[in-house]
């Protein structure tokens, strides 16, 4: 049953949110998983609107297909080029046609664009993703995100575009129902939910689960945990693929490991920014007892906290002995979510920093709710440390992407704990691998029947670690049929190998979906994407995901349905949906109790992202001033000469970057526009170009073309019609950008003066950049 708000949801602004519910399906059998949701949108306005609704996946998703009905008809999404998926969608919604547009935002977070639809319609969205879990020892975690907490830095700096940026709200409160079948090994497992009250039902052969409540409110993870699993041995298989054979080997890694008692080096970063208050804080100073616990005299330990600035507890380790366990015990118990910001590179690049010590093995515990926008610098700095990082990602909606990646790309790991859980299991495992010996080798012998038994593509290419307990996927492209044992190599420092094998199943030869093959292309793909020395080029990405029909950062999913008779008349209003607010985030209430109604302005001071204009996008070598509001305005009719004629001569003297005009003349119409509320770009003079800032080789240009005598209105949305489509970086808003698009449909513009233009604009750039 699809879950439906009945009350008229609104947002701060006071306009209709128009998700009206999500419902999830879900099938789980073994380590594999399909997962359907169902996102229903609708508009009670009395306009055309467009609905954008940034929401998380599960960092391993593949999205496989997306379907969307708008009334009677069903459409199937495809997978096409970014840029081309992008040009179609805003071609469509010029045309007063509907569309709807999946991007993947972030590594784990999807904006989902629905345009154009029409008053008192409602339009279905259901997509389809795959994921492949994990065994940790005799557990199994299953997790669906719900919500995106607010995150601390400028969201447009790492990449959003403004109309994805997240919008969170106390009353957003359309929720979410769900139906999950167990099949296969976990059937027997004990299976609890430590962040939903659920039904738990055996039907047959199998495990039914479903929301106690027929709506649940999309304000933390939904967790289901499998304990106790009766058999969690290793798997291979095998699937014809478009050319061949595509094998699957899930190792579980089972080894007999002695701990390695040398002494080691602990660094333990713990985030005390303002949204840690509350339920995350109190899970990160159980986390660092039990730490303290856990550590072995002879052990080296320091401690950092970080905000909006970082302390450490001392200058350098600590041995750890009686005297000093005091010291950090004190220590941990003044620890509170009272340091602002969340600037987490600084405080990760400190440990880094902090001297060697008798060159033990130093490795970094992280413990974070992960909610900063920063990813990429983050990753890269982490890379470059030569420490592994082991992370503990707590509250009810981590931002898994950080967590997740700074392990996996350092060859740590990564624990996710809610309040609800036991944070003692997690801190264990974490020292289960602390403490195992590092592995000098690992190897894949892919077929120990055949002489010829080696893949001409696998992935991951090269495995970073392995831990005793957990499990590894790798997959493998074969010319043949792949048979016999497939087999994990580890081998230790000294000599010591330990073999995993497990014989290939039968291979599935039909197979109309390519189920493995998408999977590992998927995998394939985000490997080659995360190294620093990829194999393949953006293009050849683009093209295998084009070919598999795979979500990635190169490639959007696309719908068009062009309208015959009910084309809408304007441009669509944006809506964007609100998140819901993550239970107990920065100490608003916890996940047993309710949130409390504090001003949701204040509770996001301390970690919202800064404004459009705080920052540059790009360091700019000479840029146009902002232009004050009461110069946006022009009562121009005329094109004056003058407006060519009284450069500053000692300006014309300074180098001009034409790129750093274009960007300050596009934020300043974006000002224009979302400002002045001024939506008539058609209006727009030469007069206005000045204004905004568009520069003197610009104006030059549009000098040279008005003496050929060409209407000024014409000649001023061709000009923006280049910009826009000129392939060089811009700021144009979404909005400014379909407007741009929309009155240059209106004015019906001549080929010939865009290619005029295009040329001379080229040219321009040529000499200039």
């Amino acid at each position: 049953m699809l879950a439906m708000s009945t009350a008229v949801l609104k947002t701060a602004q006071g306009e209709a949110v128009a998700l009206k519910g999500v419902d999830v399906q879900a099938e789980l059998t073994g380590l594999m998983s399909n997962v359907s949701i169902t996102q229903n949108y609708q508009n009670i306005e009395n306009t055309n609107i467009e609905a954008v609704y940034t929401f998380p996946l599960p960092l391993d998703a593949v999205l496989l297909d997306l379907t969307v009905t708008l009334g009677d008809k069903t459409l199937k999404g495809k997978i096409i080029e970014k840029q081309q998926a992008e040009a179609q969608y805003e071609e469509a919604i010029t045309d007063g046609d509907s569309a709807i547009m999946l991007q993947e935002t972030q590594p784990g977070l999807f904006t989902m664009n629905v345009g154009n639809i029409l008053a008192g319609e409602t339009i279905v969205i259901k997509f389809h993703y795959g994921a492949l879990h994990s065994y940790q020892n005799k557990s199994l975690r299953f997790m669906l995100p719900t919500t995106i907490a607010p995150r601390y830095g400028d969201p447009l700096q790492a990449g959003i575009e403004p109309h994805q940026v997240p919008e969170h709200s106390l009353s957003a409160d359309y929720g979410f129902s769900l139906k999950l079948v167990i099949n296969g090994l976990l059937v027997n497992s004990d299976i609890s939910c430590p962040t939903h009250p659920v039904s738990i039902k055996s039907e047959s052969e199998k495990v039914v689960i479903s929301m106690q409540q027929e709506v649940a409110a999309m304000d933390r993870d939904f967790v289901l945990n499998f304990d106790n699993i009766l058999t969690s041995d290793s798997t291979a298989r095998v699937e014809k693929d478009y050319q061949g054979y595509v094998a699957l080997a899930s190792f579980h890694c089972d080894f007999n490991v002695d701990e390695d008692t040398s002494p080691r080096s602990y660094k333990i970063v713990v985030d005390c920014s303002g949204s840690m208050s509350g339920d995350s804080m109190s899970q990160a100073k159980k986390a660092l007892s039990k730490i303290l616990e856990s550590l072995r005299d002879g052990d080296f330990l320091n401690i950092i906290k970080f905000g909006s600035h970082y302390e450490m507890l001392a200058e350098e380790q600590l041995c750890i002995n009686e005297q000093n366990k005091i010291r950090i015990t004190n220590y941990i118990r003044n620890i509170d979510a009272n340091m602002g910001g969340t600037e987490m590179d600084a405080a990760l690049m400190a440990s880094y920093k902090i001297s060697q010590q008798m060159e033990l093995s130093h490795d970094v515990l992280l413990i974070t709710d992960g909610e900063v926008w920063n990813e990429s610098e983050l990753i890269q700095h982490a890379k470059n440390s030569h420490h592994r990082i082991f992370t503990i990602g707590v509250g009810s909606s981590v931002a898994e992407n950080i967590v997740r990646e700074l392990a996996e790309t350092t060859g740590g790991a990564c624990e996710l704990v809610t309040p609800n859980e036991s944070m003692a299991n997690k801190i264990h495992r974490h020292f289960k691998r602390m403490f195992s010996p590092r592995a000098k080798s690992v190897n894949i012998s892919w077929s120990q029947k055949q002489k010829n038994g080696t893949p001409r593509l696998c992935t991951p290419e090269n495995i970073k670690s392995v831990y005793a307990g957990d499990t590894l996927h790798v997959f493998g492209w074969f010319d043949t049929l792949p048979e016999g044992h497939i087999a994990l190599e580890v081998t230790l420092p000294d000599g010591t190998q330990l073999v995993d094998k497990s014989r290939y199943a039968a291979v599935l030869e039909k197979n109309d979906d390519y189920f493995l093959t998408r999977m590992g292309t998927a995998d394939l793909l985000r490997n080659e994407s995360s190294t620093e020395h990829s194999n393949m080029d953006e293009s050849l990405k683009t093209e295998m995901a084009v070919k598999y029909q795979l979500m990635t950062p190169w490639t959007n999913y696309l719908v068009v349905h062009e309208r015959t008779t009910d084309k809408a008349a304007d441009l669509p209003d944006i809506r964007t949906v609100p998140q819901t607010l993550a239970a107990g985030w920065g100490g608003m209430g916890t996940m047993a109790g309710e949130i409390c109604a504090a001003p949701l302005d204040m509770m996001m001071s301390k970690s919202r992202a800064p404004q459009r204009n705080s920052s540059a996008l790009r360091k700019k070598k000479r840029a146009a001033p902002s232009i004050p509001m009461d110069d946006f305005m022009s009562d121009s009719a005329h094109i004056s000469d003058d407006i060519f004629c009284d450069l500053d001569p000692i300006r014309e003297l300074i180098p001009e970057n034409i790129l750093d005009n274009i960007l300050s003349f596009s934020k300043n119409l974006n000002h224009r526009i979302s400002v002045m509320h001024e939506t008539d770009i058609g209006s727009l003079t030469l007069q206005d170009f000045k204004q905004l800032g568009a520069g003197e080789h610009l104006m030059k240009l549009l000098n040279d073309l008005r003496i050929s005598g060409r209407n000024e209105t014409e000649l001023v949305l061709s000009i923006l019609h280049t910009l826009i489509n000129s392939g060089y970086k811009n700021e144009f808003d979404k909005p400014v950008t379909r407007a741009i698009r929309w009155a240059c449909k209106q004015q019906a513009l001549d080929n010939a003066l865009l290619d005029e233009i295009k040329v001379k604009f080229d040219n321009l750039l040529s000499v200039n950049v």
